[in-house]
């Protein structure tokens, strides 16, 4: 089997950052006075404004990360085999604390969500829960949601919702969502499975 190397976006930041510019809080050529004896804490180390060159360089950079993310995830999830599950939130005021996703009995993919990623999802956030490989066919994916309204009182109970359903895979990459809605007013939150179809 032959192993393919990438290079990690955190060791090229490093790099970077090594590289971005500095001024130093202190005179570097001045010479102490052989008079005091007394000891003076250094001035503080100050980063200086990033000049154009370094924004562009900056940019380079996290266009690269990019770039290698693609790569290495194109490397563990082949498009022929990759299923991508993403997850929504359409329901006013429900505050998604966390989500489990399974398919095919799997173990679950738990995460979870602070408030401040639950309010995103809220403001049409759609987040990726799961990647994996899977074979052409039909398979079972299971998820559970756990969250709160805004308007909950403290010690009330959290909101579950559990959805059970199935999808096909074929020779294309999957991508299915996994939706929290609200038909209409009256109604109870419910999940839905879509499944995106590539046009042709």
């Amino acid at each position: 089997m032959t192993k393919s190397v990438f290079i990690s976006p955190r060791r090229i930041l490093a790099v970077i950052a090594f590289a971005l510019p500095m001024t130093v809080g202190a005179d570097a050529t001045a010479t102490p006075d052989p008079g005091h004896a007394e000891m003076h804490s250094p001035a503080p180390v100050m980063p200086s404004p990033l000049d154009p060159q370094t924004e562009v360089l900056k940019h380079k950079v996290l266009e690269l990360n990019r770039q290698v993310e693609g790569l290495q995830r194109n490397q563990q999830y082949p498009a022929y085999s990759r299923v991508s599950v993403y997850f929504s939130v359409k329901v006013p005021g429900l505050l998604a604390e966390k989500i489990q996703v399974s398919i095919d009995g799997a173990t679950p993919v738990q995460v979870k969500y602070d408030r401040t990623q639950s309010i995103a999802l809220l403001n049409h956030g759609l987040d990726v829960v799961l990647q994996m490989n899977a074979a052409p066919g039909i398979h079972r994916l299971h998820a559970v949601f756990t969250g709160h309204y805004t308007n909950a009182k403290p010690d009330a109970p959290p909101y579950t919702q559990t959805l059970d359903a199935e999808f096909s895979k074929d020779q294309l990459a999957a991508r299915l969502e996994i939706e929290m809605i609200k038909e209409n007013f009256v109604s109870a939150p419910d999940m839905h499975l879509i499944q995106w179809i590539k046009a042709s």
